[in-house]
């Protein structure tokens, strides 16, 4: 199957981080998040970097051409359009956590054809802080 279609859920650094680099490579990538204002922070900053990027001929194209290819959204639905998922959000809680991948995996289970998923959940304070204070 050829990928043609990015989702990242999460527009922190790494998902921010990983948008980037897809976009970059010439993928059409689906940025999520819960806010707009989150999602806003992150395409400023992937602009700066891919403007860096850009300056010193480390990547082909422009900076508007990179961004161009970079859509913001805050509903997770917009997974099932996706070749390929990446999920990069920083959970709060654990069970929010696990909820938005149970999400994200029914949207790409309803799919007829095979996706492929990524996951790195971050939970708040990890499972190891909680563990060194038992």
């Amino acid at each position: 199957m050829e990928i043609k279609k990015i989702f990242v859920a999460g527009a922190g650094l790494m998902g921010g981080g990983i948008a980037q680099v897809c976009a970059q490579a010439g993928y059409h990538v689906t940025m999520r998040d819960i806010s707009d204002e989150i999602l806003g922070k992150s395409l400023k900053a992937i602009s700066w970097s891919a403007g860096k990027f850009v300056e010193k001929g480390k990547v082909k194209g422009t900076v508007d051409e990179i961004m161009a290819r970079l859509n913001l959204t805050t509903d997770l639905s917009a997974a099932a359009d996706a070749d390929f998922v990446f999920e990069a959000e920083m959970y709060i809680d654990e069970k929010y956590g696990k909820e938005a991948v149970n999400l994200i995996e029914n949207i790409l289970a309803n799919e007829e054809r095979q996706l492929h998923c990524y996951e790195e959940m971050i939970t708040e304070r990890l499972r190891v802080t909680d563990e060194e204070t038992e």
